[in-house]
């Protein structure tokens, strides 16, 4: 079962390795691990942020569940951009 990693980590200093451990602790449970930083990504082509979100989508779109880490970010909510992807993959039943 594929499962998308949701969360603001991926803002954080050290978000790659966050990633790594988190999709390891998935595969200790029989679980593939989809962390949003794994997409590949080309960063000097125009439209950066539209294809990071593509990539995400691309991304939900390839997952079973999601995991979104809700934890207060910049504020006392959580990201909206986590927000989003929960609703994304509420919308297409997973």
């Amino acid at each position: 079962m594929k499962i998308y990693l949701a969360g603001p980590d991926i803002f954080l200093p050290d978000a790659i390795d966050i990633g790594r451990r988190k999709v390891e602790i998935c595969a200790r449970h029989g679980l593939s691990g989809l962390y949003p930083l794994d997409n590949e990504v080309d960063r000097s082509a125009g439209e950066v942020s539209l294809n990071v979100f593509k990539g995400c989508e691309a991304m939900m779109d390839a997952a079973d569940a999601i995991i979104a880490n809700l934890t207060p970010f910049r504020g006392p909510g959580g990201d909206p951009g986590t927000a989003y992807e929960l609703g994304y993959m509420a919308a297409r039943g997973k």
